[in-house]
């Protein structure tokens, strides 16, 4: 609690009451858009239903958006509320902030401060698992169960163990600065090439990959936040770049994840990336109180291709603990 009441006395905050601003206006996502103030900056979040919060977190490089098919699944069984993290969607995105994982951490931190939730359901995909495992492991009267999908759920030294060979040399490809900036700055491939196909089964639209697009239009935009977290700054072997890596926030869970009593619901699918079917056996085999459920053929982002299935686990879930 004294780090999170530091963070929000250095970062500020405004109570989660603000004012709505308009209804996101996507295509299936028309759903009511408030903010929490952030360091002065905009945190736009968007809730649905009532009842015990199910608090959804997107990776990167999505946004709230990759939720839109899942929300309406569950809003009768509680109040959904899906944020855009700092630098993605529509939140705050600009110069005057870092978005390293430590920093994006301290972000959250003030968001949570400022929604004041309890007895959270906390669905996590990607680096959004970062920041929500990180947050609960320090706030564990505050969860109620979790939802992996696609998560950061192991130490680092056992997710590159079983990480699949192909993500390996993808990672090692992108520890080269000059090469890293070339695909991910210049060439856009985390909208163009991981949403475009590598980490999504099905199409999507040109409408719905603009949606993505929107806010990394510009190269100074992806290089201050797709630079700063994800396969650029991905640890090779478990080795620990930093403290303000993901894999040092990812450490200092990961043995709390695992033997936690907190339910936890472990949605995946094959072939997975970053929670393959090697990952899961291990989380099968260690995990305290994990149910583990199979939903078909998916890479990464899986609410593209299961929102159904992904909302009716989670529904089932919910009413169960």
């Amino acid at each position: 609690m004294i780090a999170v009441a530091l963070a929000t006395l250095l970062l500020g905050a405004t109570p989660a009451e603000s004012e709505p601003v308009p209804t996101v206006a996507w295509s299936g996502y028309a759903y009511l858009a408030k903010t929490v103030e952030v360091s002065g900056h905009r945190m736009q979040y968007v809730e649905a239903g009532a009842g015990d919060p199910v608090l959804m977190l997107h990776g990167i490089p999505t946004q709230g958006y990759l939720w839109r098919d899942v929300i309406g699944g569950v809003s009768d069984h509680g109040r959904v509320i899906v944020p855009d993290l700092m630098g993605f969607g529509k939140s705050y995105q600009g110069p005057e902030l870092d978005y390293d994982a430590r920093s994006q951490q301290a972000y959250f931190d003030v968001f949570m401060e400022a929604m004041d939730l309890r007895d959270i359901t906390l669905v996590v995909n990607d680096m959004g698992s970062m920041l929500g495992l990180h947050w609960a492991s320090r706030h564990p009267d505050r969860i109620k169960g979790i939802v992996l999908i696609e998560a950061a759920m192991l130490d680092s030294r056992s997710w590159w163990k079983h990480l699949p060979l192909k993500m390996k040399l993808a990672i090692r490809l992108m520890q080269n600065p000059r090469r890293a900036r070339k695909m991910i700055v210049d060439r856009n491939i985390m909208i163009e090439k991981s949403l475009g196909g590598s980490g999504v089964l099905r199409t999507l639209s040109e409408d719905e990959l603009d949606v993505y697009r929107a806010p990394f239009i510009d190269p100074q935009t992806r290089a201050r936040v797709l630079l700063a977290t994800g396969p650029a700054e991905a640890s090779i072997r478990g080795r620990t770049k930093s403290s303000s890596s993901g894999s040092a926030l990812v450490n200092e869970y990961a043995s709390w994840l695992r033997d936690t009593e907190i339910p936890k619901l472990l949605l995946h699918a094959t072939p997975g990336m970053i929670s393959g079917r090697s990952a899961v056996r291990q989380a099968k085999k260690t995990f305290t109180n994990l149910q583990i459920v199979s939903l078909g053929r998916g890479k990464h982002f899986l609410p593209e291709d299961h929102p159904d299935a992904i909302a009716e686990a989670i529904v089932g879930f919910v009413d169960r603990i």
